[in-house]
């Protein structure tokens, strides 16, 4: 889980440099979908939103209290015991 959502932060950066400088557009990239689907068949539950100027993508991790990871646009990568993630339109991030 952590690994996907790791290589998630790389392709979020291509996505901003190929969109004119956006992240609009980086939860709907067919390679970052395809980090989702890892995610989940890793027994997580991938989410992600995105606005022009952030991106946000957290999953809880498997395992008895394991937490949560969460990865962002400030490049963060965070494990916490409980979720972080805003969506909040202005403040998509983990903290």
């Amino acid at each position: 889980i952590k690994s996907s959502l790791n290589n998630m932060r790389a392709q979020a950066e291509l996505v901003y440099d190929a969109n004119s400088r956006s992240y609009a557009t980086v939860c709907s990239n067919s390679n970052v979908i395809a980090a989702q689907n890892a995610v989940n068949s890793a027994g997580g539950t991938w989410s992600c939103a995105d606005e022009a100027t952030e991106w946000a993508a957290p999953s809880p991790l498997v395992g008895t209290n394991a937490g949560y990871y969460c990865v962002d646009y400030k490049g963060n990568a965070t494990t916490t015991a409980a979720s972080v993630y805003s969506s909040t339109a202005g403040d998509v991030d983990c903290d």
